[in-house]
């Protein structure tokens, strides 16, 4: 069985993929709805309801997307500021306004997904929401991650997003 560097097979990243199309259906609901806009906007809470789905995704790192510099989080593939496993179905609804059942809901593939607005702020420099951003009083518009890297760089402050002007 082939792996890759983080452990997982080709039926792992089989799995992966289904949830995350899961998650995407979720995500378009709650777009929907307006809840959120962009998928950086969202919480993402997933039920995993077979084994090889709970231990494929376990595999990848849960958390909020820009804390770290690791690219095998569940943040990153779902391109999400905040995702997370729960062991139940009851705490995706309780935690989540919007909630969708893997339409296959198969033994060995289904899942329960459930999206909300992300807690916390925006971060000016990644657009990642956390409950961090403010928490380095150099940087009050930035989560730490980003103001680690914007004091590395020996800047007093993050530089202004840059805007984009349409030539017409």
């Amino acid at each position: 069985m082939k792996q890759d560097g983080a452990g997982l097979s080709d039926a792992d990243w089989d799995c992966i993929r289904g949830a995350r199309d899961t998650v995407n259906r979720c995500l378009d609901q709650a777009r929907t709805a307006k809840t959120l806009g962009a998928s950086l906007d969202a919480k993402v809470r997933i039920y995993p309801v077979s084994e090889n789905v709970k231990k494929a995704l376990s595999a990848l790192k849960t958390g909020t997307l820009g804390t770290s510099d690791l690219i095998d989080s569940l943040s990153c593939v779902f391109i999400a500021s905040d995702v997370k496993l729960v062991d139940s179905q009851e705490a995706i609804t309780k935690e989540c306004k919007h909630s969708i059942v893997d339409p296959t809901s198969q033994e060995e593939t289904g899942i329960m997904a459930g999206v909300d607005k992300s807690d916390g702020h925006k971060c000016e420099r990644c657009w990642c929401y956390d409950v961090k951003v403010g928490s380095v009083a150099a940087h009050p518009t930035l989560c730490p991650r980003c103001a680690g890297v914007v004091a590395k760089m020996g800047m007093a402050e993050a530089p202004k997003p840059i805007s984009v002007v349409s030539a017409k």
